[in-house]
C-alpha cells in the first residue's frame, strides 16, 4: 500500500493517496540529486509496509522517517531507503543504492519496515511484456530493458565498442573507441569488466572501479578526440558525485545531456580518469580499468 505524504521544507502534512514527500532546496541546502526533482524540492514515494530486501549501503538510527530521508538525501549514492516505522525513536534507517524498479523481485511485504523511493516515471509501470523500468537519473527519462543491452521499449542502447576499452590512471592512458551509428545520442553507459585505477599505487588496497579508491567521488570521464568532455555533461575538472552509482559500481549511466550529442560514424570518443587528464598528482596513480561502451540513442 502507498500513501501520499507532502513534505516541503520541514513542513509536514497529510495530502492525498499515494504518499510523496518533497524536501526543498532551502531545507535541504546544496544537496540536489538531480532526480525526483518537482517545484525546486526533491519527491519520495512512501510504500507503507513495504522493504527493499537488499543490502544497505549505510545503516544508521534516526529519529523518524524525515530524517531518515535526510541522510539520504546526503548521499549520492542513496536511491531509496527502508525505515523501520514501528514507533518513533531511534530506529533502523537504511541507505540503498538500489531501487524497486530494477529489483521488483526483491521489494516486499514487510510487518515492520516502510520503504521510500525517489519519484519516477518508473512508478506508473510504462514497461510491458515483463521488461524492467530503468530510470535515467538526472532526467525524468527511463529506458524498458527484458535483459542487459536489450531494449524493449524506447530509445535503443547500442554497443559502441568491438574490442574491450581499457583506460589507465596516468601519462595519457585514455581507453578509445569510436560511434559504431549515426544518430543522436542522449547519453553512454560504461559496464565494468575487470581491472581498477587508483591515485595511490603504493597503499593496498587502494583502488576501485571508476575512482582513487573505494568510498571516492567518481574520477572516470569521457571526451571527445578533441579532449572536450562530453560525459558528465556538468563536469568541473575534478572528481564528481553520480546520483545512485559509486566508485564501484558495475556500471556507469551519466544523466542524459541538455543537447542531446550528434555523432558519425567513425568519430573518437575516449574515456579518461580525472587526474590523467588534468595533469595533475598523477605520479603515483596506477591500474587499469577495462569496460564495454553503450550509447542511448534518440529513437
Amino acid at each position: 500500500m502507498s500513501s501520499l505524504v507532502f513534505v516541503k521544507g520541514f513542513l509536514f502534512c497529510h495530502v492525498f493517496m499515494p504518499a510523496v514527500f518533497s524536501f526543498s532546496k532551502s531545507a535541504i541546502g546544496s544537496i540536489d540529486h538531480g532526480f525526483g526533482k518537482h517545484d525546486g524540492g526533491t519527491l519520495f514515494i512512501e510504500h507503507v509496509h513495504f522493504v527493499l530486501d537488499v543490502e544497505p549501503e549505510i545503516s544508521v538510527s534516526t529519529y523518524d522517517k524525515i530524517m531518515c530521508a535526510f541522510k539520504c538525501l546526503h548521499q549520492s549514492f542513496c536511491l531509496s531507503f527502508n525505515y523501520d516505522a514501528r514507533s518513533p525513536g531511534n530506529n533502523s534507517c537504511e541507505l540503498l543504492s538500489k531501487n524497486k524498479y530494477t529489483l521488483s523481485e526483491r521489494f516486499q511485504p514487510s510487518q515492520f519496515f516502510n520503504h521510500y523511493s525517489l519519484m519516477s516515471p518508473c512508478e506508473n509501470g510504462p514497461c510491458k511484456k515483463g521488461a524492467k523500468c530503468n530510470p535515467l537519473y538526472g532526467s525524468n527519462g527511463y529506458y524498458c530493458e527484458r535483459s542487459p543491452g536489450s531494449i524493449e521499449q524506447g530509445s535503443p542502447w547500442i554497443k559502441l565498442n568491438k574490442n574491450v576499452v581499457c583506460f589507465g590512471a596516468k601519462n595519457d592512458a585514455f581507453g578509445n573507441f569510436t560511434v559504431t551509428s549515426h544518430g543522436t545520442i542522449l547519453t553512454m553507459r560504461l559496464v565494468y569488466i575487470s581491472g581498477f585505477v587508483t591515485c595511490n599505487n603504493r597503499t593496498v588496497p587502494y583502488g576501485s572501479h571508476w575512482a582513487c579508491k573505494k568510498g571516492s567521488r567518481i574520477a572516470t570521464i569521457v571526451t571527445s578526440a578533441a579532449k572536450n568532455v562530453i560525459f558528465p555533461e556538468d563536469y568541473k575538472n575534478k572528481s564528481y558525485s553520480l546520483v545512485g552509482y559509486h566508485a564501484n559500481s558495475s556500471e556507469l549511466v551519466f544523466p542524459p545531456r541538455s543537447k542531446p550529442l550528434k555523432v558519425t560514424n567513425g568519430e573518437e570518443y575516449q574515456i579518461w580518469y580525472n587526474e590523467d587528464f588534468v595533469n595533475g598528482e598523477e605520479f603515483n596513480n596506477g591500474g587499469q580499468t577495462c569496460v564495454n561502451v553503450y550509447a542511448l540513442y534518440e529513437s
